[in-house]
């Protein structure tokens, strides 16, 4: 991940140098289209080594409040990246001396416990400098973990951005950035083309059966997040984290019917025009198990159940395909015309399985999506739903 960019970050400073005596609109006031980026998200690129959007995934990290500071560090995963750091990469991290939680509610200094702004699971925007003891060495020296936050913006689940550190210098200009359009002045400033351009095949309404895109999940209720504003972008975000959990779920489709055999297996025929009951339920969740969860490269090509895992916002966190079926038909049907008989379809009522998703904290719910048609082509409905405890637990 050593990768930093050697040549041109002068050219980049001199450019927000520029912008930085622009002011930023009013807190809901209509902005121009020729708008001067917000100062304080001027400052917190120009003054930044690397400015990155992370995912954490540990929440140990603390606002140091001696000299010298404890080597606490936090864990994230790179989301996105503005200054040369690799997307996808993970990287370590510490907070800067002279930190300072916004919008100011520090506990008092006497206090014994700990200030960590940062949250597992959450996704912050980090002003990264390198810290003064690696500053005068080449790139390819700097330890992963050389990185010191001088600011940080939570983007919440809710879609608004909070700003939640910073050096007392920056903190005065950064108070001003509630609900400020971040990522589109982030972009305008560095020059990366928009998420929207980059994706907008992912919000394509497609007449095909089950190809699952932002549109036809925001259709259902919930949605991608801003920043990962594609099923690509999701799957990619999923195949690099390094653990997962795993539900054991059962299904009873017919509640109160029973067959024969071991598996309790009906004829379809019997229970024709009768619905599925969407009667899920959580048997055993396993956590903080080792390696990535499924990427859902193949979501939207047969399947006919989608497992997303969201937040209390709707934020998807997690997309996954299991693959269940509660029913056995044969794989070919008769030809046409032919007096051979189809063959016969059987319901399991009751099925279990496995689901395998991201180990996030800000999962609060698991969303089951069903593929429906109507005159207006194919659609992803929801169609069950468990609930997770806060505490780990489920139900």
């Amino acid at each position: 991940m050593n990768n930093r960019p050697t040549n041109s970050m002068w050219m980049t400073g001199l450019f927000l140098a520029a912008i930085m005596s622009g002011h930023a609109p009013a807190l809901g006031q209509q902005r121009e289209t020729s708008v001067t980026p917000d100062a304080g998200l001027a400052a917190l690129v120009n003054s930044a080594n690397d400015v990155v959007l992370v995912h954490i995934l540990t929440d140990s990290c603390q606002i140091p409040k001696v000299e010298p500071a404890p080597t606490t560090k936090c864990e994230g995963l790179i989301l996105l990246s503005w200054k040369g750091l690799k997307d996808s990469d993970s990287i370590a991290f510490s907070i800067a001396s002279g930190g300072v939680r916004l919008p100011g509610n520090i506990p008092s200094i006497s206090s014994s416990q700990p200030i960590r702004p940062f949250q597992a699971g959450g996704r912050y925007l980090l002003s990264l400098r390198y810290a003064k003891d690696w500053e005068g060495r080449p790139p390819w020296e700097r330890p992963l973990n050389a990185d010191e936050v001088q600011a940080a913006l939570e983007f919440k689940d809710t879609g608004d951005v909070q700003p939640v550190l910073a050096l007392n210098s920056m903190s005065g200009r950064l108070h001003r950035m509630i609900d400020h359009d971040v990522l589109d002045d982030l972009e305008g400033i560095t020059h990366r083309g928009s998420m929207n351009q980059r994706y907008a095949d992912q919000k394509m309404e497609v007449d095909y059966c089950c190809i699952l895109s932002s549109q036809r999940l925001e259709d259902a209720g919930i949605h991608l997040p801003a920043y990962l504003p594609s099923v690509i972008e999701q799957g990619r975000y999923q195949a690099v984290l390094n653990n997962h959990q795993e539900l054991t779920v059962e299904w009873e489709s017919l509640p109160g019917v029973r067959g024969t055999g071991e598996d309790g297996v009906v004829v379809a025929d019997k229970f024709k025009g009768i619905p599925f009951a969407p009667n899920f339920a959580i048997l055993d969740r396993k956590q903080s198990l080792s390696g990535h969860p499924p990427r859902p490269d193949s979501i939207g090509f047969g399947h006919e159940y989608v497992f997303a895992a969201v937040t209390s916002n709707g934020e998807i966190r997690g997309l996954t395909t299991p693959g269940i079926s509660n029913m056995n038909c044969p794989d070919l049907p008769p030809p046409p015309g032919s007096n051979q008989e189809g063959g016969t379809c059987f319901i399991f009522p009751k099925v279990k399985f496995s689901v395998t998703l991201p180990d996030d904290p800000k999962i609060r719910t698991i969303i089951i999506l069903g593929v429906r048609s109507d005159d207006k082509g194919y659609h992803f409905k929801p169609f069950g739903r468990m609930e997770l405890l806060a505490t780990g637990g489920a139900r």
